[in-house]
């Protein structure tokens, strides 16, 4: 499976990933197959999923606000 496998590579790099899907078992099994995966069940071919999926990803990486240092 290319996204397992390519989900794999980005969190070998220290990575978290959001595994995106439209059938449930594939981004609930990325999840359970990799650590640091959060599988997000959505078809992001509609616009309200893409806002669906802003604010998923807002509420689980806010935004750093202050200094970088």
């Amino acid at each position: 499976m290319i996204g397992v496998a390519t989900a794999k590579k980005f969190v070998g790099l220290n990575n978290e990933v959001i595994a995106i899907g439209t059938k449930a078992e594939k981004p609930e099994k990325s999840g359970k197959t990799v650590e640091r995966v959060i599988p997000f069940n959505s078809a992001t071919t509609k616009i309200e999923n893409l806002d669906k999926l802003a604010v998923f990803n807002e509420n689980k990486h806010p935004v750093f606000e202050g200094p970088y240092f």
